[in-house]
Parts: C-alpha cells; structure tokens; sequence
C-alpha cells in the first residue's frame, strides 16, 4: 500500500485544528468582502462594525497555535455571533438574512471539538446553544434600529450573499472534514499492515496472510516456507550506540533484505529486532539458499555512524510445510525453533527444520 501522505506526517497532525484554520481565514475573507461591499454602498458604519470583528479572528488565529486553543475558539465563536446579532437586529434588519451564517457556526463548532474530552464536550453543547438561540433572535427581532434603510432590492442582494456564504462556508468546512477523514482512514489502514519504522509490513499482516494460504498449500501438498531471523547480539548495539542508531540498524537491514526479495515476497517485521518472510511454492532447499544469501549480505553490510562502521550479523530458521503442520502457526513454530538452534550453535548461522515426509531426500545443518 502506497500513501504519500504518510511521509507528512499525517497521524501526528490534528484534523481538529486544521479544520479550525480554516474556519478562522473563512470568516476572515467573508468579513473582508462585506466590509468592502458595505463601504461601496455608502454604508460607513455597517463597514466599520463589520471591519472592527476583523480584529477579534487575527486575536484567535495568534491564540491558536499555543496553549490556548479553547479560549481562541471561544472568542472566534463569539465574534462570528455578535457580528450577525449586531447587523441583524441594529444595523439592518433580520430581512438582510445575515443570520444564515450561524447555521455553519453550529456545524464548525462540533468539528473542531473533541467530544471525548468532556470539557469540550460541554464546550461545543454550550456554544450549539448560544448559537442557536441567536439564530432565533436575529430572525425574529428587531433589537433597535434599523440603524439604516436599505432599498429592496440590496436586501435581496444582502440576502441571497449570505446564503451563498454559509453554504460555501459549510461545503469547505465539510470537504476538509471528509479529506482529513480519509486521509486518517487511509493512515490507519497502512498501519494496521506495515510497520512504521521499517516501512514493511508487520506481523499481524503477515500471520493473517499465512492463515489465508496455508488450507490451500496443505491440501494441494505445494511448498510454503518460512523464514525467521532476527540480529545478534542488538542489544549491545543499543546499549553502545543509542536506540536511535537500533533504530537506523533496523531499517538498513529491512532496506537490505527487501532488494534481495521479489517485490511479490512478503516480509515482515515479526518482533522487535526479529523479522520473518513468508515464500510462496519454494521447497525447503531454495529457501535455505535464499537464508543463506541474506545471512552472508547482513555480515558484509556495514553502516556508517560518526565515522564507525558498525556491523552486525543475524540468524536465521526455516521451515517448511510438512504433514505434521496443522495450521500456518505450526510452521511458524518449527521456523522458530530452527532460529533457536541457530544461536545455540554460535550465531550468524541459518538452521532448517527439515520434514522426511514431504522432502526425503534432503537434509541440511550448518
């Protein structure tokens, strides 16, 4: 599975947020371009009010990106109510239908909540609340005013705008919701499969696709092999270098081992310093070779570290298949013991747990 996304990071970013910077440069633009019509209709003081909530967005943008997220949204939230109630129920009158816009409000304020903190829960119950009782007010009552006296036709413009701009405020709020969501989703999904740090895949996928395949291996009698190995000694390697450098090591060697593999092989991370690569139709003697391949690359693989070449090696079981195998986890178990024999027998080493029955005429030890 390929995401590009994922070299974004984007697990480690907050959809919430995101979704919140876009409400704040929404409602930014949207008091820009009325401020501007209102001052081109001559209608100085609807401008200067709507000119001044300006200044209360740039507050909250500042708020946003530091320990005060609550507080910059609860004065973003507020400023967006009292700009409607103000050139609805003052200014104009409710007939402007400036008082669609609260109707985005609400959904916003759910979107950038995290209804699990029960904080914020009560948080955007609340807001919900005050907005819409303000919707209420503004469409209903006419606080004072109006302050001043717009033909019918501008009403209807006023009108119809603000439609426009609630619903385009909620088509982007809602598009940004779902792409975030699916980008999560997507992120998720490559996790549920692969391994972060390595970029291959992990064991859950592995045994799952092993499960999968072996009814259908045992009952045709066709070869499906396993192998495990994992690095000697890694735990000096930490020890002397730091985990961060394990960590490098882990991904050379996955970078390493994956070029000698068909791209169809599956491999995986199998623990944390072990790893296991499942092969599909391959006797016991191919995949032997092929442990042996990958055992002598490891030990001529060197990595670079503040001038140091750092070396490792690793051993390595195999098994295969075999009649005495009553699912995938049997072969896993016998891969297992073969690498368990290997560092018994020194190390940098590749063992096999050979079954007569299915392969009678060979046999190996190292």
């Amino acid at each position: 599975m390929k995401i590009p996304f994922h070299d974004s990071r984007i697990l480690e970013l907050d959809a919430r947020d995101k979704l919140y910077s876009a409400y704040l440069h929404v409602s930014m633009l949207v008091i820009l371009i009325f401020s501007a019509l209102f001052f081109v209709f001559g209608y100085h003081v609807a401008a200067l009010i709507q000119f001044i909530d300006f200044f209360p967005f740039i507050i909250a943008a500042r708020l946003s990106v530091g320990s005060q997220k609550l507080f910059s949204r609860l004065i973003s939230i507020i400023a967006s109510i009292f700009i409607v109630l103000v050139q609805t129920s003052y200014i104009f009158t409710p007939r402007s239908g400036f008082h669609y816009m609260l109707i985005p409000l609400i959904v916003v304020v759910y979107l950038i909540s995290d209804l699990s903190d029960i904080s914020q829960r009560h948080f955007a119950i609340f807001l919900s609340s005050v907005i819409t009782i303000s919707f209420f007010i503004s469409t209903n009552i006419q606080i004072s005013g109006p302050v001043i006296t717009i033909l019918e036709s501008r009403q209807n413009l006023f009108y119809n705008l603000s439609l426009l701009s609630a619903f385009t405020a909620l088509g982007i709020m809602l598009y940004l919701y779902a792409l975030q969501l699916s980008y999560k989703e997507k992120a998720l999904s490559y996790l549920a499969e692969y391994d972060a740090l390595t970029r291959i895949h992990n064991r859950g996928y592995f045994t799952s696709r092993g499960k999968s395949l072996f009814p259908t291996y045992k009952e045709k009698q066709l070869p499906l092999s396993a192998i495990i190995f994992d690095i000697d000694n890694f735990k000096v390697i930490n020890d002397t270098y730091g985990h961060h450098v394990g960590d490098l090591v882990l991904q050379e060697l996955s970078t390493t081992v994956k070029s000698l593999l068909r791209a169809e092989t599956l491999f995986s991370r199998y623990g944390g310093e072990e790893f296991a690569i499942l092969l599909e139709n391959t006797t016991l003697e191919i995949s032997y070779k092929l442990a042996e391949r990958l055992r002598k690359e490891v030990e001529e693989l060197c990595i670079l570290h503040d001038h140091a070449c750092i070396k490792f090696t690793v051993s390595l079981g195999v098994s295969t298949i075999s009649k005495s195998h009553h699912d995938f986890e049997d072969i896993m178990k016998d891969a297992d013991r073969a690498l368990y024999i290997s560092k018994f027998k020194g190390k940098n080493k590749t063992w096999v747990i050979n079954d007569s029955d299915i392969i009678p005429d060979f046999s190996l030890s190292n």
